[in-house]
């Protein structure tokens, strides 16, 4: 949306959902047949709270999202999640196209929380953006800071 209203240069989308102009995560997730790796992933993502929010218990926010970083590195960033809000889920996206900037999707090829394959075709087919991706999970930022930073400067 920022990139919609103010002058940018580039977009990044990092180990990113890419949403759809006009429309909530919740409507189009399930027309993603690649959206998700194989197998079950029902014990990696957060839990539904009793006021309507979600919370990632520690075990499954490493297994989604660090799980290439060092343990201890890994229980730290687990820690410090926030609970989050289904609204950005539900809400459709407000723009009504993308902003005509260029792009560039980071996608981890290990990822547990995203496939490989979704992040390659959504940058092609969606973004028309340039793809890159990084061995390992979700969190390169923290788990390859300096390979992330050499795609960064490519980018």
């Amino acid at each position: 949306m920022v990139a919609a209203r103010r002058p940018v240069r580039h977009l990044v989308f990092l180990c990113a959902f890419a949403p759809q102009p006009g429309r909530s995560f919740t409507d189009w997730m399930g027309e993603e047949a690649d959206l998700y790796p194989p197998g079950p992933a029902d014990d990696i993502w957060p839990v539904p709270d009793s006021d309507g929010l979600m919370s990632w218990p520690p075990d499954r926010a490493v297994r989604a999202l660090y799980p290439d970083c060092p343990p201890d590195l890994a229980a730290w960033a687990a820690g410090r999640l926030r609970r989050q809000a289904l609204t950005p889920h539900r809400e459709p996206c407000p723009l009504d196209a993308w902003p005509d900037v260029p792009s560039t999707v980071i996608a981890g090829r290990d990822d547990p929380a995203i496939s490989s394959a979704w992040p390659h075709r959504v940058a092609r087919d969606r973004l028309h953006a340039k793809m890159y991706e990084l061995p390992g999970g979700h969190s390169p930022f923290l788990a390859r800071p300096a390979d992330l930073a050499d795609i960064l400067v490519r980018a």
